[in-house]
């Protein structure tokens, strides 16, 4: 599941969870990261719809207290096809995320939050959703 949801399969995804796996399933391979880490990680819209669609949390944080909605706001950087440009933020993984409940104002073990990550990277949408929204400034 880890790996589908990392490469953007999500037919296969799909097939994972109608066979039964869990998708809240750390990875031990990667800092306990889940599925729905991965997908928030590389912008994979359509998994996080998914995975949201089946359960998983949207608040699990791996070993560096890491959420996916933190892993989206620090890397959420989407693969592209093959000779077309690559995006540097998906904004609707980030929107999914936060509408499933994600917390905003989450820290990391390095004291990292949605906000702090997303005014480093110069998202200025989501920092005016967050503090739109009643994240701690």
């Amino acid at each position: 599941m880890h790996q589908a949801a990392e490469k953007g399969l999500f037919h296969l995804v799909e097939a994972l969870i109608a066979a039964g796996e869990p998708v809240n399933q750390p990875d031990p391979r990667v800092s306990g990261w889940t599925a729905l880490s991965y997908a928030a990680n590389w912008g994979h819209g359509e998994i996080v719809r998914i995975l949201l669609a089946a359960g998983a949390n949207p608040n699990q944080r791996d070993v560096y207290g890491r959420t996916p909605l933190l892993h989206n706001m620090h890397n959420g950087r989407p693969r592209a096809p093959e000779g077309e440009e690559r995006v540097e933020f998906s904004a609707d993984t980030f929107h999914q995320l936060v509408q499933a409940g994600a917390w905003i104002d989450c820290p990391d073990s390095a004291d990292g939050s949605p906000l702090i990550y997303a005014v480093e990277s110069g998202y200025s949408e989501c920092v005016e959703y967050l503090v739109a929204h009643g994240a701690d400034v």
